[in-house]
């Protein structure tokens, strides 16, 4: 079965898809079904949501990866939290949920560390993706130099990271590299040089090209690119085709036909409810409408685009529609209309150190027992602070304070509160804001906490 599902892996990876998934599906059912030792099991179900994850099926990926959390809990163990909480994150990320799926990398970095370290370098690749569509620049490149000093790739969020700090020629020389000379390391997702590798780094060749007025790069880019998406089908990686035919046609004078293409793409990001790239693809579109004379329309899908990247807290995004809008005279139309949400928060993430470990150790009904006096704990510390809770993740919390040293005060040692395996990282970030304010000299960025 083991052996089955790599080979679907592999044919996947070759273009033949429905073979593939045939393989990998008939692997997993025998894994979730109990007829597997657990390690074997847990290694298919990881193959299978990889494999449909590198397709860009999310959805199917979320289904077997709920299929596995049920057969975890049916058998009766903690289940293989590293990999399933990386491609979690990879679905919030779409699904525009980025604080959910930074909490989620950062956790799966931290399990997976002493377990896969290639996987853990590459959720701090996630880490910085994420942050990079956050318009965080500073923060994107800290992590993805760590990602990379632990022998992971870190294209094409290096590249896109050179063209966001204006950098365009180093971009542009960085994804010609990746391309000509991928990788040969271990991977955890598309093997190198395939067509599922290229893809992605396509898309951002041909992004930083336009930018460049490469315009015979970025042909040649998007004549690959939908040669290569022919092979596989995916909804996805039709959405990414469209997006990235439309802005080439725009750049080349092609105003009309690059408004039905990115129309196109705009309807299927909805449909795979992928809010930044939908929201991308409409700010193309509004281009479109601008070189087709049609100003009013293109006003309507500035906004639409505005609103979202507003709402998703993407900063650079947001500043580039607004920019446009004042172009075409609508200047009311790009501020912020959200001004009341618009606040400036301290973020915390806590997480029990080896919590596995532990509840292994100690049995279900002892761990049970602390986990509750855990969880007490912990909103007693963070109510005596003014915090606020936002979301129970697992053993650990996603929580916010109005300013950085009240989420300090609540950790430290003169806390009592806090059970002394906790460990809070505390990062500040500007919670859905147009501007970053200056920070002051020496403040840190992230101050880690461990008792």
């Amino acid at each position: 079965m083991m052996a089955q599902a790599e080979r679907g892996f592999a044919l996947v990876n070759r273009g033949h898809v429905d073979e593939g998934l045939a393989l990998v599906d008939e692997s997993s059912v025998a894994a979730v079904a109990g007829e597997l030792e657990p390690g074997t099991a847990g290694g298919i179900c990881c193959t299978t949501i990889g494999t449909c994850a590198s397709l860009g099926e999310w959805r199917r990926a979320a289904e077997w990866t709920e299929a596995q959390d049920r057969w975890c809990k049916r058998e009766g163990i903690n289940g293989f939290p590293g990999m399933c909480r990386l491609y979690r994150s990879e679905i919030k990320q779409l699904r525009g949920q980025w604080l959910e799926a930074e909490a989620e990398a950062r956790r799966a970095s931290i399990e997976l560390e002493n377990f896969i370290s290639a996987a853990a370098a590459l959720a701090l690749y996630r880490i910085g993706a994420i942050r990079l569509q956050r318009g965080d620049l500073e923060a994107a490149e800290e992590v993805l130099t760590q990602a990379h000093a632990r022998g992971t790739k870190t294209e094409p969020a290096f590249s896109l990271l050179c063209l966001a700090q204006g950098r365009t020629e180093v971009a542009a020389a960085s994804i010609r590299r990746a391309l000509e000379d991928p990788p040969r390391t271990t991977s955890w997702d598309a093997p190198p040089d395939t067509p599922l590798m290229r893809m992605p780094l396509l898309r951002a060749q041909i992004e930083i090209a336009l930018a460049a007025k490469d315009l015979a790069t970025a042909r040649a880019a998007v004549d690959e690119l939908e040669a290569l998406a022919g092979r596989f089908g995916s909804q996805a990686i039709g959405a990414g085709v469209a997006s990235a035919r439309g802005m080439f046609q725009l750049a080349s004078g092609g105003a009309p036909v690059a408004e039905v293409a990115l129309r196109t793409a705009v309807e299927a990001w909805t449909r795979l409810e992928a809010p930044h790239e939908a929201a991308r693809a409409w700010m193309g579109l509004a281009q479109a409408c601008a070189a087709n004379d049609n100003a009013d329309r293109a006003a309507v899908e500035l906004r639409a685009a505005a609103d979202t990247f507003e709402h998703l807290g993407a900063l650079i995004d947001l500043s580039r529609a607004r920019e446009l809008l004042a172009s075409l005279g609508d200047e009311g139309g790009g501020a912020p209309r959200h001004t009341d949400a618009r606040q400036l928060k301290a973020f915390v993430f806590t997480d029990i150190v080896d919590s596995t470990k532990l509840g292994e150790l100690l049995g279900d009904e002892a761990w049970g027992k602390l986990m509750r006096w855990h969880d007490q704990a912990v909103r007693s510390a963070v109510a005596e602070h003014g915090g606020e809770e936002l979301k129970k993740i697992g053993d650990g919390f996603f929580l916010a304070f109005d300013d950085t040293d009240r989420a300090i005060e609540a950790r430290s040692p003169s806390s009592a509160a806090w059970p002394s395996n906790v460990t809070p990282r505390v990062s500040p970030r500007q919670s859905g804001s147009a501007s970053t304010p200056p920070r002051r000299r020496g403040s840190p960025r992230t101050i880690r906490a461990r008792a």
